[in-house]
Order: structure tokens, then sequence, then C-alpha cells
């Protein structure tokens, strides 16, 4: 057995091609976004997921990176109806954690949900989202600051922590992709990236974790019960980093004063 393999595919690095693949291609974001969770249905039916959540989970996913696709090749761009909806389907996307962590009653979770719910406010700059006029042509949101961007990773690697723990290392590779990306491959694609990476990781288990888990033997999660005590610190830190943020975000929108070396919104990020 080799003890290495989940180590390997926990890199990053590993989910940047799916991501390139959906950018790099039309007609591949066309047929991953909008033919084949058509034609996928029959098959997801039989999975077995069985809640609310996880259906939501893929559907809405789906959606953003349908819309992503069509804000990129159709001339959405020039709408700002259009770009305020690209910021409600994230907003959106967040909100379902929430309430799922507010439906546990944990007092982790809930102090998770109140993270999320500052992540939500600080949502920023949607109207600068535009379409890049050179091929690919990605669609880019250059007021998404490197801070918030961290403060939603930090939430959300412990939202699945907290919800699914045995899933929580892949998870966080689907999670900090979408950052490397905007990062090293083209500034201002986190958007993009995260709702890219995020359908194909929900159509991919949907597709396959049932099939190998089930039929194969091949287990796609490891071992990784919840500790209270794990959980409440990654609550603590998830809360004070998004809490730290919007502190200086709205001190910012209020007063007008920020930080020199720290970019909460007042000017476009460095990603």
């Amino acid at each position: 057995m080799d003890h290495l393999a989940p180590l390997r595919f926990l890199c990053p690095r590993r989910d940047i091609p799916r991501n390139e693949l959906a950018r790099r291609s039309k007609a591949a974001a066309y047929t991953l976004f909008l033919i084949l969770p058509v034609v996928l249905l029959p098959l997801w039916l039989h999975s077995d997921f069985d809640t609310v959540f996880r259906w939501v989970k893929l559907y809405s996913a789906i959606a953003g990176a349908a819309l992503f696709t069509l804000f990129r090749f159709h001339g959405l761009h020039r709408y700002n109806w259009i770009k305020i909806l690209v910021a409600a389907v994230l907003a959106v996307n967040i909100a379902e954690a929430v309430s799922q962590d507010v439906a546990s009653g944990a007092l982790a979770n809930l102090l998770n949900a109140a993270a999320g719910v500052l992540n939500i406010v600080t949502i920023h700059r949607w109207l600068g989202i535009h379409r890049d006029d050179e091929a690919p042509h990605d669609m880019l949101w250059p007021g998404m600051t490197v801070g918030w961007i961290i403060a939603y990773d930090i939430w959300n690697i412990t939202f699945v922590y907290l919800n699914f723990p045995n899933t929580v290392f892949f998870t966080a590779a689907i999670v900090i992709a979408p950052t490397i990306a905007a990062i090293f491959v083209k500034r201002g694609t986190w958007m993009q990236a995260r709702a890219y990476t995020l359908a194909i990781y929900m159509m991919y288990i949907f597709s396959f974790e049932v099939l190998l888990s089930r039929d194969i033997g091949l287990q796609l999660s490891l071992p990784f019960p919840r500790s209270e005590g794990i959980a409440l610190a990654a609550a603590l830190l998830s809360l004070g980093f998004n809490l730290g943020y919007a502190l200086l975000h709205f001190r910012w929108r209020l007063t007008g004063r920020a930080p020199a070396n720290i970019e909460v919104g007042q000017s476009e990020s460095v990603i």
C-alpha cells in the first residue's frame, strides 16, 4: 500500500489543472457546467448522497460556474446586475454553509457561523468585476482582497472540519487551489477559480465517490474524527481572523482610515 498517496493527493497544485481546463477551453467549460450536469443526473440520483445540503451545494456550485462561463463568453460583463449576481452567488454559497453550522447548534459551529456572516458582509467592490479582453477572457474581480480570501479559506476549512471531518484534508486542497491560482497564475481570478474547482469537485464526488468506495473499496476520505478541542480552537481562529478583518474593513468604510500596508477594500487588491 502506498502510504504517501493521500499526501500527494492533498497538494493543491493538483487541482489547478482542473481549473485551467475550464479556464483555457470554452468547449470544456460548456461541457463541464452546461451539458454534463444534465447528462449525469441519472447517475447522481443513484448516489448515496441523500442530504439536502450536499445536493444544494452541488447545483449551486454548478450554477455559479455556468454563470461565470456565460459572463466570460456571452457579453454579460456589460451589465451591472450580472456583477451583483456574481457577488450574490458567493454570498449565497457562504450562507448555505452558515445555515448548516447554525442547524448543528454546537458552540464551535455557532462561532464559525458568525465568522461566515462576517465573511459575507465584507464582500466588496463587486461593480469592479469585469471580463479580461485578452484570451482566455477571464472573469476578473480585482477588488477581492488578499485578507478577505484568507479569511474565507480559514472559515471554509473550519466549516468542513466541523461538519465533514473525514474529508477536511481533501477539501482543504480544493479551497487552497484557487488562492494559489490567483497568486501565481493570474491576478483577479480567485472567484472564477473557486467556482470552477468547487463545481468540478462536487461533480466528481457525486459521480465517482460512491462507485469507488462501494464497488472497488477505494476510500476518498481519511479517518479524522472530530475533536471538540480542535473544533473550538479552529472556530475561534476562524472567528478571530474574520472579526479582525471586518473591523479594519468597516473602519475604512466609516472613517476612511485604513492600514498603510494592508488591503481592506480601499483600493484594488494585489490579487
